[in-house]
């Protein structure tokens, strides 16, 4: 995956905060809120650097969501 990273841009989606660290130099947290029966909206949350979100959140969802892992 380095040399991917060399000349692209990768989105990888996971609950596991561990790999997020190990592989990420920028996270978003995003929220879902259920719209209809089978829809949902995503909502952007937070965004920045892995080390920066993960080690001092700044929104309470994302806040919530790492006391919670």
């Amino acid at each position: 995956m380095v040399e991917l990273a060399l000349d692209h841009t990768l989105v990888l989606v996971t609950h596991n905060l561990q790999q997020a660290l190990r592989v990420s130099n920028d996270v978003a947290f995003f929220e879902a809120e259920h719209v209809g029966r089978d829809e949902r909206h995503g909502h952007l949350v937070e965004y920045g650097s892995a080390d920066q979100v993960l080690a001092d959140p700044k929104d309470e969802r994302t806040k919530v969501y790492l006391a919670s892992s």
